[in-house]
């Protein structure tokens, strides 16, 4: 306590009284400036109705005089106005700009002003210009400030006395009573507060101080289960020095290494770490310090010689003017037998992915080159892409085809229920087989067969169709042809089978006549 009397800390008493007397300043201040705000804001207004009212009538009480040119007349109606405390100029002009009147007071600040024409039965007989001042409105704002300010400046000395005196007397006087209390107890009498203290304010510290040594014991219980816990914590820890020796090291890393605790921390890194890079550590060690913390990978060697792989996070930090890393190391064998197994799937795969791409590239070239027509559309029936015949066999390039919908070629021959039957049937999966006769670019119509399939994802939903077709044009013209010659040969088939009827007939008849004459018949007929 002695050393914080020599400190000569500031007052409470004095720098609650500064506050005071800062914060009634301040809100005296606050409060003058929104008066006179407001005080000016309604002065400015009151001056704007009065330069409007002083100008309408001057404008009505001038047009007589005006007219008449009556000069005593208007100097004795302008004089009246210019006496106005608020007028602080008032000028009156002919058409021509010839000056009646002019009067302009000195030392007036200027707040709002008029002019206006005068007409007389619309003829323009003169120009009249006001001004109004706020002078007399400034000396009373003046008065009140002055005044203002006396009450600030005597409210500002009653306040520092009563301050003075009040906390002297209610503040200061149990500071000092309190003071005795806590060197009663820094000296160690813990009977200090038991007693308590009278002052309702000082009870919450008495509290504190009488609760600081149970603190300090639950701090000590902490502290000794934070060690616990790191003594026996699954993941081996070590405090290293800046030299890179073992200062502190847990159960786990003993187990780890196979070393007993005395003998693991008379040790450095470098006694069982076989990739240590004692050229390196002073750089490892700044940039250690710089980031606050650096995780990497190394291998650590057993007592018995063995050897495991680890990663380590290492963290610098500074406890009584020491420098320390702390360092934790987790044996990551498990996780790099993983990667092993995920490395070889991985390559696996990739050669997997090799293959099958291989096999789209073949399929892709095949379809390319394929003597048929290949088409694929989305979902919707939208064209997708076509191979180079699509476009030898239509006369339509593969840009003219694409965002189409296959019945651009169509003949329409057929009719819409046709269509919707095919639809239904790839829609619910299945192949689609048929033939169109289609119309190409040039107009010719062509035969063309068709099987149309679906193409499904993993989950088995349709995303898009894949029809193939073929040309089919000359086998329909052949068996136009065919058609055409059996119908004719069914005709000549006909006409051969009536002359023979008609053949037969007339030998029966001949024959009969013969027969008739009693004469041998000359025909055999076998039927």
């Amino acid at each position: 306590m002695q050393e914080l009397k020599s400190n000569k800390p500031r007052s409470i008493a004095r720098t609650l009284s500064i506050g005071l007397t800062i914060t009634l300043v301040l809100v005296a201040g606050v409060s003058l400036g929104v008066n006179f705000i407001l005080a000016s804001r309604e002065a400015k207004a009151e001056l704007e109705t009065r330069v409007e009212d002083y100008i309408s009538a001057l404008t009505d009480a001038l047009k007589v005089p005006l007219w008449n040119f009556s000069e005593e007349t208007i100097e004795a109606i302008c004089t009246s106005y210019a006496q106005n405390e608020f007028v602080a100029e008032l000028r009156l002009v002919d058409p021509n700009g010839n000056i009646f009147f002019n009067i302009e007071k000195a030392d007036h600040g200027l707040v709002v002003e008029r002019a206006r024409d005068i007409y007389y039965q619309e003829n323009h007989i003169g120009r009249v210009h006001i001004a109004l001042a706020s002078g007399y409105y400034t000396a009373v704002i003046r008065q009140l400030f002055q005044s203002f300010s006396l009450t600030i400046l005597i409210m500002i000395g009653a306040l520092l006395i009563m301050t003075g005196v009040l906390l002297r007397q209610f503040l200061k006087n149990p500071l000092s009573r309190f003071t005795d209390m806590v060197d009663t107890y820094a000296a160690g009498d813990s009977d200090a507060f038991k007693e308590g203290t009278p002052y309702s304010e000082f009870r919450p510290l008495v509290g504190v101080l009488d609760g600081m040594g149970e603190k300090i014991t639950s701090q000590m219980k902490s502290l000794k289960l934070i060690q616990y816990a790191v003594d026996n914590s699954s993941v081996a820890t070590y405090w290293i020095d800046p030299d890179a020796n073992i200062s502190y090291a847990n159960e786990a890393a003993c187990r780890g290494l196979g070393y007993a605790k005395d003998e693991l921390i008379k040790l450095s890194v470098a006694d069982f770490d076989p990739q240590w890079p004692a050229g390196q550590w002073p750089e490892i060690v700044e940039k250690i310090k710089s980031e606050g913390s650096l995780t990497f990978e190394s291998v650590h060697q057993r007592k018995d010689g063995s050897t495991f792989p680890v990663e380590v996070t290492a963290t610098f930090f500074v406890f009584d003017a020491a420098e320390y890393i702390f360092a934790f190391v987790k044996d990551v064998t498990q996780r790099k037998q993983a990667e092993e197994e995920v490395r070889e799937l991985t390559e696996g795969l990739e050669r997997r992915v090799e293959a099958r791409t291989e096999e789209l590239r073949k399929l892709s070239e095949a379809v390319e080159h394929s003597p048929v027509t290949v088409m694929i559309t989305d979902k919707t029936g939208t064209i997708e892409y076509v191979n180079p015949t699509f476009s030898g066999v239509t006369g339509y390039t593969a840009k003219e085809a694409i965002g189409q919908n296959p019945r651009f070629l169509q003949s329409g021959h057929l009719p819409r229920s046709f269509y919707q039957d095919l639809w239904d049937t790839i829609l619910s999966g299945k192949t689609w087989q048929g033939e169109f006769l289609n119309r190409k670019k040039n107009g010719d119509e062509f035969w063309e067969s068709t099987s149309i399939s679906a193409i499904k994802n993993d989950d088995g939903e349709i995303t898009h169709f894949v029809a193939v077709k073929q040309d089919v044009t000359a086998r329909k013209h052949m068996e136009e042809e065919l058609r055409q010659n059996v119908e004719e040969l069914e005709r000549f088939n006909k006409q051969a089978i009536g002359r023979e009827i008609k053949m037969i007939r007339l030998k029966e008849e001949i024959n009969a006549l013969l027969g008739e004459l009693h004469q041998e018949e000359k025909y055999k007929i076998v039927k």
